[in-house]
Protein backbone atom coordinates (compact mmCIF):
# COMPACT_ATOMS: atom_id res chain seq x y z
CA UNK A 1 0.00 0.00 0.00
CA UNK A 2 2.91 2.36 0.66
CA UNK A 3 4.29 1.61 -2.80
CA UNK A 4 0.95 2.61 -4.33
CA UNK A 5 1.14 6.01 -2.63
CA UNK A 6 4.71 6.55 -3.83
CA UNK A 7 3.71 5.47 -7.35
CA UNK A 8 0.70 7.78 -7.32
CA UNK A 9 2.87 10.65 -6.09
CA UNK A 10 5.41 9.97 -8.88
CA UNK A 11 2.64 10.02 -11.49
CA UNK A 12 1.32 13.30 -10.08
CA UNK A 13 4.78 14.91 -10.10
CA UNK A 14 5.45 13.68 -13.64
CA UNK A 15 2.07 14.96 -14.82
CA UNK A 16 2.68 18.39 -13.29
CA UNK A 17 6.15 18.53 -14.83
CA UNK A 18 4.81 17.67 -18.29
CA UNK A 19 1.99 20.21 -17.98
CA UNK A 20 4.32 23.04 -16.98
CA UNK A 21 6.97 22.08 -19.56
CA UNK A 22 4.34 21.97 -22.32
CA UNK A 23 2.84 25.27 -21.19
CA UNK A 24 6.30 26.83 -21.26
CA UNK A 25 6.88 25.75 -24.86
CA UNK A 26 3.44 26.62 -26.20
CA UNK A 27 3.32 30.10 -24.63
CA UNK A 28 6.25 31.24 -26.76
CA UNK A 29 4.72 32.68 -29.91
CA UNK A 30 6.44 33.87 -33.08
CA UNK A 31 9.19 31.23 -33.20
CA UNK A 32 10.06 29.67 -36.56
CA UNK A 33 10.19 25.86 -36.83
CA UNK A 34 13.96 26.07 -37.38
CA UNK A 35 14.39 27.88 -34.03
CA UNK A 36 11.91 25.99 -31.82
CA UNK A 37 14.63 23.87 -30.23
CA UNK A 38 16.23 27.08 -28.89
CA UNK A 39 13.07 27.83 -26.92
CA UNK A 40 12.85 24.60 -24.95
CA UNK A 41 14.02 24.91 -21.39
CA UNK A 42 16.79 22.48 -20.58
CA UNK A 43 16.98 23.50 -16.94
CA UNK A 44 19.54 26.20 -17.69
CA UNK A 45 18.65 29.86 -18.22
CA UNK A 46 17.77 31.25 -21.65
CA UNK A 47 20.84 32.53 -23.52
CA UNK A 48 20.39 35.49 -25.85
CA UNK A 49 21.26 34.45 -29.39
CA UNK A 50 23.13 37.66 -30.20
CA UNK A 51 25.09 37.56 -26.93
CA UNK A 52 25.14 34.02 -25.42
CA UNK A 53 26.95 35.33 -22.32
CA UNK A 54 23.76 37.21 -21.44
CA UNK A 55 21.33 34.80 -19.80
CA UNK A 56 17.91 35.32 -18.29
CA UNK A 57 15.43 33.09 -16.44
CA UNK A 58 12.87 31.40 -18.71
CA UNK A 59 10.08 33.31 -16.96
CA UNK A 60 11.42 36.48 -18.61
CA UNK A 61 11.14 35.11 -22.16
CA UNK A 62 8.19 36.72 -24.00
CA UNK A 63 7.35 38.89 -21.00
CA UNK A 64 7.09 42.06 -23.14
CA UNK A 65 10.43 43.43 -21.88
CA UNK A 66 13.52 43.32 -24.09
CA UNK A 67 16.33 41.61 -22.18
CA UNK A 68 18.33 40.77 -25.35
CA UNK A 69 18.65 44.13 -27.15
CA UNK A 70 21.30 42.79 -29.55
CA UNK A 71 18.77 40.67 -31.45
CA UNK A 72 15.46 40.58 -29.54
CA UNK A 73 15.67 36.79 -29.24
CA UNK A 74 14.00 36.77 -25.81
CA UNK A 75 10.83 38.37 -27.23
CA UNK A 76 9.84 36.45 -30.39
CA UNK A 77 6.15 36.95 -29.70
CA UNK A 78 6.02 40.59 -28.63
CA UNK A 79 6.98 43.99 -30.00
CA UNK A 80 9.25 44.80 -27.05
CA UNK A 81 12.55 44.62 -28.96
CA UNK A 82 13.50 46.95 -31.79
CA UNK A 83 15.51 44.21 -33.54
CA UNK A 84 12.97 41.47 -32.78
CA UNK A 85 11.42 39.16 -35.38
CA UNK A 86 8.06 37.38 -35.34
CA UNK A 87 7.40 34.22 -37.34
CA UNK A 88 3.94 33.76 -38.89
CA UNK A 89 3.32 30.06 -39.58
CA UNK A 90 0.48 30.86 -42.04
CA UNK A 91 -0.58 27.22 -42.40
CA UNK A 92 -2.04 26.63 -45.85
CA UNK A 93 0.05 29.39 -47.41
CA UNK A 94 3.70 29.99 -46.56
CA UNK A 95 5.44 31.02 -43.39
CA UNK A 96 7.09 34.39 -43.15
CA UNK A 97 9.02 36.51 -40.70
CA UNK A 98 7.95 40.06 -39.92
CA UNK A 99 9.53 42.72 -37.75
CA UNK A 100 8.42 42.59 -34.14
CA UNK A 101 7.09 46.15 -34.29
CA UNK A 102 4.17 44.79 -36.33
CA UNK A 103 3.01 42.50 -33.49
CA UNK A 104 -0.27 43.62 -31.88
CA UNK A 105 -0.28 46.93 -33.76
CA UNK A 106 -3.88 46.53 -34.97
CA UNK A 107 -2.89 45.58 -38.55
CA UNK A 108 -3.16 41.98 -39.72
CA UNK A 109 0.28 41.28 -41.23
CA UNK A 110 0.11 37.47 -41.01
CA UNK A 111 -2.61 35.80 -43.07
CA UNK A 112 -3.36 33.56 -40.08
CA UNK A 113 -3.75 36.57 -37.76
CA UNK A 114 -1.14 35.26 -35.32
CA UNK A 115 0.56 38.66 -35.10
CA UNK A 116 -2.60 40.17 -33.58
CA UNK A 117 -3.17 37.59 -30.83
CA UNK A 118 -4.20 40.09 -28.15
CA UNK A 119 -6.92 41.63 -30.32
CA UNK A 120 -8.14 38.50 -32.11
CA UNK A 121 -9.81 40.46 -34.91
CA UNK A 122 -7.92 39.02 -37.89
CA UNK A 123 -9.56 36.52 -40.21
CA UNK A 124 -7.42 33.52 -41.11
CA UNK A 125 -7.35 33.63 -44.90
CA UNK A 126 -4.16 31.63 -45.48
CA UNK A 127 -5.95 28.74 -47.15
CA UNK A 128 -7.55 31.04 -49.72
CA UNK A 129 -4.23 32.80 -50.40
CA UNK A 130 -2.53 29.43 -50.71
CA UNK A 131 -5.10 28.15 -53.22
CA UNK A 132 -3.98 30.67 -55.82
CA UNK A 133 -0.31 29.93 -55.10
CA UNK A 134 -0.90 26.18 -55.43
CA UNK A 135 -2.87 26.66 -58.65
CA UNK A 136 -0.05 28.71 -60.19
CA UNK A 137 2.54 26.16 -59.03
CA UNK A 138 0.53 23.30 -60.56
CA UNK A 139 0.29 25.18 -63.87
CA UNK A 140 4.03 25.86 -63.80
CA UNK A 141 4.69 22.21 -63.03
CA UNK A 142 2.57 21.18 -66.03
CA UNK A 143 4.45 23.63 -68.27
CA UNK A 144 7.73 22.22 -67.03
CA UNK A 145 6.65 18.64 -67.70
CA UNK A 146 5.57 19.58 -71.21
CA UNK A 147 8.80 21.45 -71.91
CA UNK A 148 10.90 18.59 -70.57
CA UNK A 149 9.14 16.21 -72.99
CA UNK A 150 10.11 18.35 -75.97
CA UNK A 151 13.40 17.80 -77.73
CA UNK A 152 15.79 19.77 -75.55
CA UNK A 153 19.49 19.20 -75.91
CA UNK A 154 20.39 18.64 -72.25
CA UNK A 155 24.06 18.39 -73.13
CA UNK A 156 23.96 22.12 -73.84
CA UNK A 157 24.12 23.92 -70.43
CA UNK A 158 22.29 26.96 -71.86
CA UNK A 159 19.16 24.82 -72.23
CA UNK A 160 19.34 23.57 -68.64
CA UNK A 161 19.28 27.12 -67.30
CA UNK A 162 16.03 27.87 -69.09
CA UNK A 163 14.14 25.03 -67.40
CA UNK A 164 12.85 25.69 -63.87
CA UNK A 165 13.83 23.04 -61.31
CA UNK A 166 10.82 20.89 -60.36
CA UNK A 167 11.70 20.85 -56.67
CA UNK A 168 10.99 24.58 -56.49
CA UNK A 169 7.28 23.90 -56.87
CA UNK A 170 6.90 20.58 -55.06
CA UNK A 171 6.75 22.12 -51.57
CA UNK A 172 3.70 24.27 -52.25
CA UNK A 173 1.66 21.35 -53.54
CA UNK A 174 1.79 19.41 -50.28
CA UNK A 175 -0.55 21.62 -48.23
CA UNK A 176 -3.78 20.10 -47.03
CA UNK A 177 -6.67 21.95 -45.50
CA UNK A 178 -7.44 20.76 -41.98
Amino acid sequence: RGNMRVCGLCVLILSLYLCFTHAEITKILGVSPADRSLYRSSGSPFACRGNPQRTIPWARVNDDYCDCPEDGSDEPGTSACIKGKFYCSNKGYRGETITASKVNDGICDCCDGSDEYTRGHCKNNCWEMGQQMRKEAEEEKKRYRMSSRSAVNVADPRNLCSLPPPYRYEHVLTFRKN
